[in-house]
C-alpha cells in the first residue's frame, strides 16, 4: 500500500494523456481530456471539454491493469470550475467482480434530488448517504480541492468528502457516513472527472492527483504544485517516474 501524487507538467498542450500506464498511471480517458496550460497550478493541467448528455473523466487503477486493491481509499483532486458544477466527480469502483466493476463511493455537487450542495454516495446510487449544509459550496475562476475518502465493507462502512477552497484548511463544506455499503471487494480503480451523463457542459481543468491507498482519512494537506516531499523541515522536490514507451507522468511515491 503507498501513497501516489500525480502531476501533469510532462504533458504537451492538446495533447491525449497515455492510458494503460502501471500503477499509478492513468489507466483510462473518457470523452475529451487533454493536456492543457490555460489553466494550471505548475505548467501544465488536464482539461475536461464534456458534452452535454456525455461523461468526461480519467481513470486509476483497474482489474484489467494494476488495481489499487485498497480497504481504505482516499483521493485529494485539484479542480478549477468556471461554472457551478453538476454531478459526481470523484468516485470509487470495486473489484468484487473483475470483469464487471461496481461504483462503491462517490463525492459530487449540484445533483437534481439536492441541488447546490455538496453530496456523496455509496453503492445504492438511488438516494445519497450525506448531504452538505452550504448551497454552492464551490469557487469558481480559481483552484479548489475535492476530497474523498471511503472504506470497503458492506455494512457500516465510512465514506467522507469535503470540500476546501484553494489552500485552504478548513473546508468550505465536509459531509460524512458511518452506515454506508461500499463493497465486498475492495477498492481498485478512481474515475476524476465528470462521471455522470447529464447536461453539464462547461470546461473544466483538474491538477496534481494524490491517491492514498491505506489511508485511515481525508488526505487534507494542500501541496506546492508541482507535488513535493515534506522531510521534516522543507519541501524536497523528486525526480519523475517514468514507464517504457514514449510517454510517462511525473509520480511521487510515499
Amino acid at each position: 500500500m503507498a501513497k501516489y501524487s500525480m502531476n501533469y507538467e510532462s504533458g504537451t498542450a492538446g495533447q491525449v494523456p497515455a492510458t494503460g500506464l502501471a500503477v499509478p498511471g492513468v489507466s483510462n480517458v473518457f470523452g475529451s481530456v487533454v493536456y492543457s496550460a490555460e489553466q494550471k497550478r505548475g505548467t501544465m493541467s488536464l482539461k475536461h471539454s464534456p458534452a452535454a448528455s456525455s461523461a468526461t473523466y480519467v481513470s486509476y487503477g483497474n482489474a484489467s491493469n494494476i488495481a489499487l486493491k485498497s480497504q481504505a481509499l482516499a483521493v485529494q483532486v485539484w479542480f478549477y470550475f468556471t461554472e457551478q458544477p453538476i454531478g459526481a466527480f470523484i468516485a470509487f469502483f470495486d473489484d468484487a467482480d473483475a470483469a464487471n466493476p461496481q461504483m462503491a463511493a462517490r463525492v459530487g455537487i449540484n445533483h437534481a434530488n439536492y441541488p447546490g450542495k455538496l453530496y456523496i454516495q455509496d453503492s445504492n446510487t438511488a438516494s445519497a448517504v450525506a448531504i452538505g449544509t452550504v448551497n454552492n459550496p464551490t469557487p469558481l475562476g480559481r483552484w479548489m480541492r475535492l476530497e474523498l475518502y471511503a472504506t470497503a465493507a458492506t455494512s457500516g462502512a465510512t465514506i467522507t468528502a469535503a470540500l476546501y477552497d484553494g489552500n485552504a484548511t478548513t473546508p468550505v463544506d465536509r459531509v460524512t457516513s458511518s452506515a454506508a455499503s461500499t463493497t465486498a471487494g475492495r477498492l481498485s480503480a478512481v474515475w476524476i472527472g465528470k462521471t455522470n451523463y447529464n447536461t453539464y457542459a462547461t470546461p473544466y481543468w483538474m491538477d496534481d492527483v494524490v491517491i492514498n491507498t491505506a489511508a485511515t482519512s481525508l488526505i487534507t494537506e494542500a501541496k506546492p504544485s508541482p507535488y513535493y516531499i515534506w522531510d521534516g523541515a522543507a519541501y524536497k522536490s523528486v525526480s519523475a517516474h517514468a514507464w517504457s514507451g514514449s510517454h510517462y507522468q511525473p509520480v511521487i511515491k510515499e
